[in-house]
């Protein structure tokens, strides 16, 4: 076996064990990766992190280009921490597609790290790791942490830009996966009571890694016995509150990268400290359910918009009458309407629609083979989309028509 295949295989070893604080990288991985053999486990774990963030493609590239798929399943599989499973419902794939594209996106990754190999990822690791008992913001300056917050957050809004946040989901995998660190301080992690169906209209590896992060605040400067995570819905609001019980320092305050990230996504943070305990409040939109009717006679896609708006604030529903009463009762937000339907014009629908006052005001997505672009919006369709249709396409134009 030569040096790379060995570099290989303890790098897959490692992506399997990215967010274990047992793991010990092997001495090879940890100086071909992090370019110094004194580091710890952690700044390998972090620079492999790194490594898959510098392997994001051009804002521009399309959605259906491969490495997009390949980029998104790295950070899905090995930053997220999903299985194969959720992975391919976020990619919208089947889990045996999945296989083959994780062992090409890990081979992507290897040869990336490899031929970078004691370069910008090892000067970033230096540079960026976080230390146990200071923050590396009090070296940068705060432009450039504030920026560096700001690209990394459009960045997974471009990848994903109609997702949303299930906050009982999200809380329940941050639980599991700081319990191990909780309980070397000594902290035990409750779950409170959930708002059932509660949803952020945030990206949820943002949501994740604020609550991460807080829960790290709390145990460094608050030592508390117990973290109990509660969460509710108030006045259009996602509120996630995370109180430290019998804390020994009770103190009130809060993380200054943690608030530029709420506040870059709408969001707020406040605190509170009072009898022993502190309580860190974590607000941001809440995602409203909007209703999407699909009319269309090919039931293929009507799955393939099913799939396509999994873990977001859209619902599709597929009527068998294309009435405009039937319609107005189904009473959506959007509709997506194909034009060659049996029996049934869609021009001469989409007429009856814009003339019905209680239907006028829909947004009327065209969604055909038939290309008249120009037509569809003199006859008052908002958006016009070519058949075969893009998921990201179809995502980012419901964003759109009904922000």
């Amino acid at each position: 076996m030569d040096h790379y295949e060995r570099f290989r295989d303890d790098l897959y070893c490692a992506l399997s064990r990215l967010h274990d604080p047992d793991y010990q990288a092997p001495a090879a991985l940890i100086d071909i990766v992090a370019g110094d053999s004194t580091v710890g486990t952690s700044s390998v774990q972090y620079a492999i992190i790194e490594a898959i963030r510098q392997l994001a493609p051009p804002a521009d590239t399309p959605g259906s280009a491969s490495i997009q798929s390949h980029y998104k399943l790295l950070v899905h599989r090995f930053i997220e921490n999903l299985t194969q499973a959720e992975t391919a419902e976020q990619l919208n794939t089947t889990e045996r597609n999945i296989r083959r594209m994780q062992r090409v996106a890990t081979h992507m990754l290897a040869r990336f790290l490899w031929e970078h190999r004691a370069h910008p990822v090892a000067e970033l690791t230096k540079a960026m790791s976080p230390q146990p008992e200071s923050s590396d913001l009090e070296q940068l300056s705060s432009d450039t942490w504030r920026s560096q917050a700001r690209q990394e957050l459009d960045s997974l809004r471009q990848s994903d830009p109609a997702t949303t946040a299930d906050v009982d989901s999200i809380v329940r995998r941050v639980m599991a996966l700081e319990q191990a660190l909780a309980e070397s301080y000594g902290v035990t992690m409750t779950l409170g009571e959930i708002a059932r169906n509660l949803t952020a209209a945030v990206n949820p590896t943002a949501l994740r890694q604020i609550l991460i992060m807080t829960i790290g605040w709390l145990n460094r400067t608050n030592k508390p016995r117990e973290i109990r995570i509660d969460a509710w819905e108030e006045d259009g609001l996602a509120v996630t509150r995370l109180r430290g019980v019998d804390c020994r320092n009770r103190v009130a305050g809060d993380d200054a990268l943690t608030n530029e990230m709420l506040r870059l996504l709408g969001g707020s943070m406040t605190s509170t400290a009072e009898e022993g305990d502190v309580a860190v409040i974590i607000r941001v939109p809440a995602a409203g359910q909007v209703n999407v009717v699909v009319i269309d006679d090919n039931q293929d896609f009507v799955h393939f918009c099913r799939r396509c708006v999994r873990g977001t604030r859209f619902r599709v529903e597929d009527l068998e009458d294309w009435s405009v009463t039937a319609i107005r009762e189904a009473d959506p937000d959007v509709i997506l309407l194909d034009i060659m339907l049996p029996g049934l014009d869609g021009w001469e629908l989409l007429n009856e629609l814009r003339r019905d006052p209680d239907t006028a005001g829909i947004p009327v997505v065209i969604c055909s083979i038939v290309r008249e672009e120009a037509l569809a919006s003199l006859m008052g369709a908002v958006e016009y989309l070519p058949k075969p249709v893009d998921h990201r396409d179809l995502l980012n134009i419901l964003e759109r028509v009904t922000s």
